[in-house]
């Protein structure tokens, strides 16, 4: 194995403070959960027309960039629950804040999650994964138990062939009936997902399928790697882009009525559009911490309110959410319990108490929780001191190397300093990238095994591989 220059993907990541909480009093004001939509009458008829034009068989992509917290979430469910109105299939799938982790195609695997769940698209995928085994990869399977691997593949060719049948059965499942795909979190993505998205777009040409994705253009710094992705998708002429503002004053007062349930005065729509710039979840937590109030002294830094919101829970409850931060933003019942260590009945009682304070969201189908917005957990995560931060990622890699991916694996024996747990991992998650047709994945992996190889004692026997002079 020799050394392969990586892709540079370093440079500053510009985060802002941000959550989606709602529910108390506060200033004697009510604040209940809003399912009312606000504004977005342009860029909603915008990606219904988008629909229209793929239930006749055009081509039909959307983009849907906006900063953190703008409200790119809520428009898309809006445009999936239109699209199921008219009879359309929706597939909707996220791409993790882990996405340089090195786990591929993770939207696709979500958004197919539960395909094979009628009969008509059960015989499809059957069919399908019987020419393409690779595809079975990034499809469900019964128990969710994978099936075993298919022999790992030795080219990219291999990689279009898998592209080949993602496209076959996006266009197949679309015959059955018109299909909306969803891709959210897009700066997210790793790189096989924005190499298999731009072949879709670019390759796409027939069946009634509307594919959307959406992206932080606030998280796109100079040498963001969507970059080159997106100078690609927007020269093509059909594709439609839309930037989605912050609210303007109409839009926020209508925004913070529904969130308090009567009228709001000028004033203190004046306040909160000051301040929050129009962010929907950015007025939200203003209006959250009492700024509906003039008397009420503000934090300057919305990273001080999301502070106070946490602050605000137990101190069972604020461990909880730290251990459940070194996770990412998602993680399953089963592996919290675990890292937690602490009896499941009270665990149970701070997560209830996180659920009821809006700042965790649980899903009972795949018995996961997550935090309602990523910088909720980016927020806690920052604030864990390092020797706090560098045993609880101790404890993820001991889980994971009883079961889980190598490459969440290397993750956290890296940032626990393990470096020799690292290593074997890296070189693990390297081959179970190249069994899934994800070269670019597993290139990264072996060239970070390259740059801590000289730290590790005894390093070939480690990886159990020799390093190529």
């Amino acid at each position: 194995m020799g050394i392969i220059e990586k892709e540079d993907e370093s440079g500053p990541h510009p985060r802002g403070p941000l959550s989606l909480l709602r529910g108390g009093i506060l200033a004697g004001i009510a604040i209940a959960p809003s399912s009312a939509f606000i504004g977005r009458t342009d860029e909603l008829g915008r990606l219904s027309e988008l629909l229209e034009r793929a239930e006749q068989g055009g081509r039909a992509v959307g983009l849907v960039a906006g900063d953190a917290g703008v409200g790119k979430t809520r428009l898309l469910a809006e445009l999936t629950d239109l699209a199921q109105q008219r009879g359309m299939r929706a597939l909707v799938g996220g791409c993790m804040e882990t996405g340089d982790v090195g786990l591929p195609y993770v939207p696709f695997v979500d958004a197919f999650r539960d395909l094979g769940a009628q009969p008509d698209e059960a015989e499809l995928v059957s069919s399908l994964v019987g020419v393409v085994p690779t595809l079975g990869r990034l499809l469900p399977t019964p128990g969710d138990e994978r099936s075993s691997p298919p022999p790992p593949p030795t080219d990219e060719f291999e990689q279009v062939e898998l592209f080949g049948g993602v496209l076959s059965l996006l266009v197949r499942l679309s015959e059955i009936a018109p299909l909306l795909l969803v891709i959210e979190d897009l700066h997210w993505a790793d790189q096989s997902t924005r190499h298999l998205l731009s072949f879709l777009v670019r390759t796409l040409r027939s069946g009634r399928l509307t594919v959307v994705a959406s992206y932080r253009s606030d998280e796109l710094h100079r040498r963001h790697p969507l970059r080159p992705l997106l100078g690609e998708l927007v020269r093509i002429s059909d594709i439609e882009r839309i930037e989605l503002p912050p609210f303007n004053r109409m839009e926020l007062t209508a925004h913070l009525e529904a969130l308090v349930g009567e009228r709001v005065d000028a004033a203190a729509v004046d306040r909160i559009l000051t301040r929050s710039e129009g962010n929907a979840f950015f007025s939200e937590e203003l209006v959250a911490a009492g700024a509906m109030s003039a008397e009420v002294v503000l934090p300057e830094a919305l990273a001080d309110v999301l502070r106070d919101r946490i602050d605000g829970l137990s101190e069972p409850a604020q461990e909880l959410l730290k251990v459940a931060s070194v996770a990412g933003r998602r993680v399953s019942h089963r592996l919290l319990v675990a890292a937690a260590g602490q009896p499941e009945a009270e665990l149970e009682a701070s997560l209830r108490e996180a659920i009821a304070g809006h700042v965790m969201v649980a899903d009972p189908m795949a018995e996961t929780y997550r935090f309602r917005h990523a910088l909720l957990q980016e927020t806690v995560y920052g604030d864990l001191l390092p020797g706090e931060r560098s045993r609880l990622h101790g404890t993820y890699a001991r889980l994971f190397a009883e079961s889980g991916h190598a490459a969440e694996l290397a993750h956290h024996c890296l940032a626990s300093h393990d470096l020799p747990g690292a290593l074997a991992a890296m070189v693990r998650a390297a081959t179970e990238a190249t069994s899934v047709s994800a070269p670019a994945e597993a290139l990264g992996h072996l060239t970070r095994a390259i740059e801590i190889w000289e730290r590790v004692p005894d390093a070939a026997v480690v990886a159990g591989i020799e390093r190529a002079p």
